[in-house]
């Protein structure tokens, strides 16, 4: 009997396992409006571009508290739910800044921007990253999440 109700359990959360996958969190799969495009980081930011822009802005999505953006996002990666990401033209701050480096990690509701690639990478060796991740190109991204309906950032690679 006891086993009858351990194969039992075992298949409900495999069955339950399965339903996950096949019905993902919509924040993970919207494209945008009719007015931009879109690709999910780790909720609750985005990376936004209007169209006919070419000018990325990542930022808080509209229903998250706080108001975190990074406008001029030119690269980015994600890695073990922590964002990485180099804008140029875009505000550090609350200052203009010709170009800044970001660290977000929405888990822990840290933020941080840098000046200089020196203090970027400083701030990753701090913490305990001492290869700097490889950053990938906006629009590679989008085309990748065109194409895919979600994001694998370990296979950005992979686009032609």
């Amino acid at each position: 009997m006891k086993s009858i109700v351990v194969i039992l359990l075992i298949s409900l959360s495999i069955l339950s396992c399965g339903n996950k996958k096949q019905n993902p969190d919509k924040y993970y799969t919207d494209h945008g409006d009719w007015d931009d495009v879109r690709f999910p980081l780790v909720k609750p930011y985005e990376a936004i571009c209007l169209n006919g822009s070419d000018n990325w802005d990542v930022q808080l999505t509209s229903d998250a508290e706080g108001l975190f953006s990074a406008p001029g996002t030119r690269k980015i990666n994600i890695i073990n739910q922590t964002i990485f990401a180099y804008s140029t033209q875009t505000i550090l701050n609350s200052a203009s800044a010709k170009e800044a480096w970001f660290v977000l990690m929405p888990g822990k509701h840290l933020e941080k921007g840098f000046a200089t690639h020196r203090e970027y990478v400083n701030y990753l060796r701090s913490i305990g990253i001492d290869k700097e991740p490889k950053l990938y190109d906006m629009d590679q991204i989008s085309q990748y999440f065109g194409d895919h309906d979600t994001i694998d950032w370990k296979h950005i690679d992979e686009v032609n």
